[in-house]
């Protein structure tokens, strides 16, 4: 079975948010706009790409979104997410992913049909909308 980066990364759409909201860690992997036809000035013209390129910091260009792997994002999550991965029916497996702090565990659920990178991605959107991170 062939893997991509696409399937262990978070999704562009969810790497947009991660980048608004404040990314700052480096990424082994990132996604970056490519011209199919060497024209970046129509939408049409071009489309965004994984790209390995190991401690590259993200910067303020709109070409560029960190594209972190599952690991990546726990290490950011470390002090306050467990995991739970379950089946459920005919959907095949979703991941919901939880959080506990203090004393009264208090849990916020999450879950996703796509990958563990985009399920890890929304808890630490979350967070740091709380300014928990």
């Amino acid at each position: 079975m062939i893997t991509t980066a696409e399937n262990h990364v978070v999704s562009l759409e969810m790497a947009k948010k991660l980048k608004e909201a404040g990314w700052k860690k480096n990424t082994e992997f990132l996604w970056k706009r490519h011209s199919l036809s060497g024209n970046f000035t129509d939408p049409r013209e071009y489309e965004y790409k994984i790209m390995h390129l190991e401690g590259f910091s993200i910067s303020k260009n709109d070409n560029i979104y960190p594209a972190p792997l599952a690991t990546e994002i726990l290490e950011e999550l470390l002090c306050y997410t467990k995991i739970i991965i379950e089946s459920k029916g005919d959907f095949g497996i979703l991941y919901q992913v939880s959080y506990a702090t203090g004393p009264n565990i208090e849990q916020i659920h999450y879950e996703t049909e796509s990958i563990l990178s985009d399920a890890l991605a929304k808890m630490w959107l979350f967070l740091k909308k709380e300014g928990l991170i």
